[in-house]
């Protein structure tokens, strides 16, 4: 998440969700976003039950109901609208705990990814009340990196009132040129700040990502073009599959650091 518009936090969900469901994991992305982009580059634009819905009426275990596949084989989708506006201008008591109630006993997917809204009212609150971790998407510019320290102000708030166990996974650079002299000054701030919590590598600047995206097409079927940023998201998903321990138990080959050595040492030979 980020409270910055336009850093990539859609394009970002997109990847992971690509990433995981070409290794065989069942992923769901709930889209809380008014504007449905994820939605409608997993060809999902118009639901029986959108996000609005869900938290407008929601009830244990909801979730299970209101998802549905996706264009993209592996992917399901509870799809955004733009009435998810309504939600943030709303009283209801206990509307910040909408999503939690509808994702109560909601068993099936290997991985649920939410897209958040660029603000930190009631959808994003939504958000982060149900997660067990945030990934913070930020870009290498001055605005976006401010927005890195809003984000995290808001985790804290959260953390105090209502999910105390939320952790934050790291910090993913979306969209790095290849030569920028500012996009240097400003990833080094970050990684100045934050140290270990920047994921390495950033997620570079493709065309190919924007392929993706404007077709509506997982990552995978973009055959070898792709295969660079296939690898750095499969190490950025790694990552956060690995904070969980039962899969650090079964999975013990996808170490995010042996991964991401191995591509290290594959770049420096090719």
């Amino acid at each position: 998440m980020n409270e910055k518009g336009g850093v990539g936090k859609t394009t970002t969900t997109l990847l992971l969700a690509s990433s995981a469901a070409a290794q065989g994991l069942k992923t769901l992305v709930i889209d809380l976003d008014p504007q449905g982009n994820s939605s409608a580059a997993l060809g999902v634009r118009d639901a029986e039950i959108s996000a609005y819905e869900l938290l407008d009426r929601a009830k244990p275990g909801s979730v299970q109901e209101a998802a549905v596949p996706s264009a993209w084989p592996g992917v399901w989708i509870i799809p955004g609208h733009r009435s998810l506006t309504a939600i943030n201008t709303g009283h209801a008591i206990g509307g910040e705990m909408a999503l939690r109630t509808a994702m109560t006993g909601v068993l099936g997917w290997d991985l649920v990814l939410i897209d958040c809204p660029p603000s930190s009212e009631r959808l994003t609150h939504n958000a982060l009340n149900t997660s067990d971790c945030v990934l913070i998407v930020t870009q290498p510019t001055r605005f976006s990196l401010e927005g890195v320290s809003q984000v995290i102000e808001s985790i804290d708030l959260v953390r105090n009132y209502w999910n105390p166990s939320l952790a934050i996974a790291g910090v993913v650079v979306n969209g790095q040129p290849a030569r920028s002299r500012e996009a240097g000054v400003r990833l080094g701030e970050l990684r100045a700040t934050l140290g270990h919590d920047v994921w390495e590598p950033p997620i570079p600047r493709r065309q190919i990502i924007d392929d993706m995206t404007g077709a509506g097409a997982p990552l995978s079927q973009f055959g070898a073009d792709a295969q660079s940023v296939i690898e750095i998201v499969d190490v950025h998903l790694a990552r956060l599959l690995w904070l969980d321990a039962s899969y650090r138990d079964a999975h013990p080959d996808r170490n995010p650091a042996r991964l991401l050595a191995d591509m290290t040492a594959a770049e420096e030979l090719s």
